[in-house]
Formats: structure tokens, sequence, C-alpha cells
């Protein structure tokens, strides 16, 4: 069993594209190791005819990669590539919508200011 450091912010599995089906299963896999165990490397019965080529990335703590650690510890400390691109598209369309939100409210308050400049008593309250 792999000893991790205390620097640990979390890992990730990656396999090679023509990794056997056993090592496969691993790929993409992000964890918090003192949380969810995963087996060590390389992986006892890979099926691959140059045996099991993978690698586990470490992230360490300075990589200030917090959100992310924050997104794996809240689902169990073990998410899925695919969760983790769905967890940023997720954010993204969420920063668009506050930005839509953001600029819709500047327009709001700059036709006000228009209109108060130059017809006063037709102003607004913004």
């Amino acid at each position: 069993m792999k000893e991790w450091t205390s620097d640990c912010l979390y890992a990730y599995w990656d396999c090679l594209d023509d990794s056997c089906e056993v090592c496969k299963q691993y790929d993409g896999i992000h964890w918090i190791p003192e949380i969810v165990t995963l087996p060590d490397i390389p992986i006892q019965n890979c099926k691959h005819p140059q045996g099991c080529r993978c690698v586990i990335v470490v992230v360490n703590k300075g990589s200030r990669d917090w959100e992310l650690a924050h997104f794996i510890r809240k689902h169990g400390g073990k998410v899925t590539e695919e969760e983790i691109s769905e967890w940023r598209k997720e954010k993204t369309d969420r920063l668009r919508r506050r930005e839509k939100a953001i600029k819709r409210q500047h327009d709001k308050t700059r036709r006000a200011r228009k209109i108060e400049k130059e017809n006063p008593q037709e102003s607004i309250t913004v």
C-alpha cells in the first residue's frame, strides 16, 4: 500500500490509450487518498502484454486546486473524469448567467442615467 504525503491534495489515475480493460476501469478517476483507497500500480492483474503502464498523478496542496479537491471530497472522495467535466460545465454556465445578470443591471442603470440626464422628469428608479 502506497504511503501518501500530507501534502497530497488529491490524485488521479492516468492510462495509455491501449491499456487493458482492467487498467482502464481506473482511468480518469480523481480521488483523495486519505478518504478512498485505490489499488497500487502496477496493477497485478493487468492483461496488457507489456504489463501495467498506468501512472498516478499526485496534485499537491501548493497547486491551489482547492475547488476541485472540495468537489471530490463532497462526492465521497472519488469522482470520474465525466463527473468533473459536468461540474466544470455547470460552474461555467453559472458564471455566464451571473455575468449576463450583471450586464443587464449595468445596461438598465446606464439607460436610467441617460433618461435622467436627457429628461429628468421621466427619470426612473433603478
